[in-house]
Parts: structure tokens; C-alpha cells; sequence
């Protein structure tokens, strides 16, 4: 049931220049993400504030109401807003959610589970990792790549069966990266992040470690790469490139 005494014009204000805020996640540890401004509603006479960071293409808002731990998750919910339009921002609570972790320790808590099938029967779960986002397997099945968060941060390795991770990039690279995507060979790792000015991009890194290589930018903000698929061939990277995947693009890769 919606409500629409929770949907809100509100008055965006943009920084003179992006600015780095920090965030805890739901490991209690400090996430740095990318906030452009804030939002400003009022509400029975009273005037809130929220600072959303940039999440892709739209707006992410965290927030916390005397509701928490009484019928919604006690560490907050979510929603998404588009960017802002003319100074204004739609703020709509009744898109507020809570994290998929409220309802199974399966999801996103930051574990990474591993299932396997032996004479067509699924075996119990096991927690492979205890934190790790957004994982894809090597090309050979040994190992999985992850994020270190699921708004984007370290990139690392583990070995699916024992060993500990590799952290391939860690934040002192200063970019945050999404799901990474193995090529061909499984000698590198393609993955989008954010690029110093704040721009998405697309960069790669090897497999073995090594300094990370930006291989684009996309000067336009709605076109992230970040919601499509990716696939390899002939030397290639194929992706959709803005949410509603309606273009696909090709890039050039190196063969190493």
C-alpha cells in the first residue's frame, strides 16, 4: 500500500564539486563512496535532510526512521532516485526496502557460499568467504573473483576449494569496483569503477596483480556499463551500456 503523504518534491542542492563520504556497511566497517549533494524535504512542519551517494546511473539514500527493529530492518533501508531535474529530486519512501540480508544470512550479509552437486543432488551451502560480493568463476572453475562491497570496493581472488583471497586492488587504488568479469584465457580481470574525476569506467587488471589499466570512459553519465552484460570473443569485450540495455558496445581488447 502506498502513500502519497510519503513522496516528496524535494530541493536538491549539488557540491561545487563531488565530494568522498564515509559510510558504514552492514559488516560494520567504513565504505568511502561519492556524493554529489543533498536533498532537502519538509514533513509535518519540519525541514530533513539526506545526502545520497551515486550509485551507477541514480541516486542511492540510506536512511534510518522510528520504524527500525518495529517492522523493518533495525540497520536502516534503502531507495533510489533519479539525478536531479531542474534543482529537484523525487524522494519516494514507498520504494523503501529493506536489505535482502533482513530476510536470509544467504544474501548479502558479505559471505560468500558455495553449493555443490554430487549425483544430481545439491549439497548443503558452505561459507566460503565471510566477506565477498558480486562473485564470477575463473574460466577453469578454480577460483571466483569478488568485490569487497556491494556498492563497489577491493577486487580480490579466492580459491574456490581452500587457501586464503588475494586482494588484486585495495583502496588505495582509489577506484571501486563492481562485478568483475573474467576474459577468455582467465589471465585478466575486467571490471567497472569510477575513474578520478568521478566518472564510470571500465578498467582491467591481471589476474596474477598488478596496477589496474583504464581501458574507457564514458564521458555521458547515463551510459555506466553497469547493469548489462558482458561477454569475450575474438579479442573483444561486448556490453550493454545504460539501464535499459538498449545499446551494446564493442571494445578492442590487448591479447596479452
Amino acid at each position: 500500500m502506498t502513500s502519497e503523504d510519503m513522496r516528496f518534491e524535494a530541493r536538491f542542492t549539488s557540491y561545487p564539486q563531488p565530494k568522498t563520504i564515509t559510510i558504514p556497511n552492514i559488516l560494520n566497517e567504513e565504505e568511502q563512496q561519492k556524493t554529489i549533494g543533498y536533498a532537502t524535504f519538509t514533513y509535518e512542519g519540519k525541514d530533513y535532510t539526506l545526502e545520497p551517494v551515486v550509485e551507477d546511473d541514480q541516486l542511492f539514500y540510506i536512511f534510518k526512521d522510528q520504524t527500525a527493529g518495529k517492522g523493518t530492518y533495525p540497520a536502516g533501508r534503502f531507495f533510489y532516485s533519479d539525478f536531479p531535474k531542474d534543482g529537484h529530486v523525487i524522494i519516494d519512501f514507498n520504494k523503501a526496502y529493506n536489505p535482502p540480508c533482513a530476510f536470509s544470512e544467504f544474501t548479502t550479509t558479505g559471505a560468500l557460499w558455495i553449493a555443490r552437486r554430487s549425483n544430481g543432488v545439491w549439497g548443503a551451502p558452505v561459507r566460503r568467504l565471510d566477506h565477498g560480493f558480486w562473485p564470477t568463476w575463473s574460466p577453469d572453475g578454480r577460483e571466483l573473483a569478488f568485490s569487497g562491497s556491494i556498492l563497489g570496493g577491493a577486487l580480490g581472488i579466492v580459491p574456490v576449494d581452500s587457501g586464503p583471497p588475494r586482494i588484486l586492488m585495495d583502496g588505495a587504488h582509489g577506484i571501486d569496483a563492481g562485478k568483475a568479469y573474467w576474459v577468455a584465457n582467465g589471465t585478466q580481470l575486467i571490471f567497472r569503477g569510477h575513474e578520478s574525476r568521478g566518472r564510470s569506467a571500465v578498467f582491467s587488471i591481471p589476474a596474477a596483480g598488478g596496477t589496474p589499466r583504464l581501458l574507457a570512459v564514458f564521458e555521458d553519465p547515463n551510459l555506466s556499463a553497469a547493469r548489462g552484460s558482458w561477454g569475450f570473443a575474438a579479442g573483444r569485450m561486448y556490453y550493454s551500456a545504460e539501464e535499459r540495455q538498449s545499446d551494446v558496445w564493442v571494445m578492442e581488447l590487448e591479447r596479452p
